[in-house]
């Protein structure tokens, strides 16, 4: 029986049949699987391994053109630096500033406006 047979007939009995890595996962109702056919299954293994991933998309495909990803946080976070050491700055030397309770002095609301901003 060639592979490509074997691949059907598991299907016709309602198998399904995948790689993973150098093994081959069957999943099949119970007794579907006569020891004949495992044998054929067990001799033909390394082409149906072969048939199961001649399909798959390489593991890292190149890029086909460079492309521009979104910016993540820790890139916002990059860019907001400075103004996030100086809202921390003043946050922690104000005594009218809370920003757990989200209450600030005027110089808080600004520094905390420019801050929250870089972060949209």
């Amino acid at each position: 029986m060639m592979p490509q047979e074997l691949l059907a007939t598991l299907a016709d009995l309602g198998a399904s049949v995948r790689a993973d890595g150098q093994q081959l996962k069957i999943d099949a109702p119970r007794g579907a699987i006569h020891p004949d056919l495992l044998a054929e299954i067990r001799r033909h293994k390394a082409d149906l391994l072969n048939l199961l991933t001649a399909n798959d998309p390489p593991a890292n495909p190149a890029p086909t053109e460079p492309t521009t990803a979104p910016l993540t946080f820790w890139d916002r976070m990059a860019a907001c630096r400075p103004d996030h050491e100086l809202y921390l700055n003043h946050i922690l030397a104000c005594k009218d500033c809370n920003a757990r309770f989200g209450r600030y002095c005027q110089q808080g609301q600004i520094l905390h406006a420019t801050y929250e901003s870089h972060l949209q």
